[in-house]
């Protein structure tokens, strides 16, 4: 049988079920649908050296794989966020106003020195609060890269507070 037509079946057989297991793990749609089709993109590369009979029990395990990755990089970034978020309120809780006001005056200055794209999704999803996946439908760009750009943004504006 034609590899593509196998794979195809595989495909059809497989895809709901691994769908609704990183589910189980991530809990949104979109999520779980790039961590499946990734999974299916790594089956179709390696599909000549995949055991037909194991087929299944590799694409499960490989999603489950994506799943715990995703959940340690989503950790990962929520641990930084609450850190800044952290720093920024234990830093203007025992102030006076002036102080909030001259803090305020600088982080809008260093926001400003932000590259126009990295400054506009930071501002979308820090400011406006909206989620990572929003955003990066509203400007048709993947999650991973509103991520990078808001990382970018922290850092950029951490190194900025370290200077003055």
């Amino acid at each position: 049988m034609d590899e593509r037509f196998e794979f195809d079946d595989i495909f059809r057989l497989y895809y709901s079920q691994l769908f609704f297991f990183a589910m189980q793990y991530i809990g949104d749609e979109n999520e779980c649908d790039d961590i499946v089709s990734s999974a299916y993109e790594d089956a179709w590369r390696y599909f000549a050296d995949i055991d037909r009979k194991a087929a299944q029990s590799w694409l499960f395990v490989n999603v489950k794989r994506k799943c715990l990755d995703w959940l340690r990089r989503q950790e990962h970034h929520r641990a930084y966020a609450k850190l800044h978020l952290h720093i920024a309120q234990r830093t203007t809780d025992d102030t006076d106003p002036l102080e909030t006001k001259e803090r305020m005056d600088r982080v809008a200055r260093l926001l400003e020195q932000l590259p126009d794209n990295t400054r506009d999704i930071f501002t979308r999803c820090y400011v406006d609060g909206k989620k990572y996946r929003e955003v990066a439908e509203e400007l048709s760009i993947s999650t991973e890269t509103v991520k990078k750009h808001v990382v970018r943004a922290l850092k950029m504006l951490r190194q900025g507070r370290e200077k003055s």
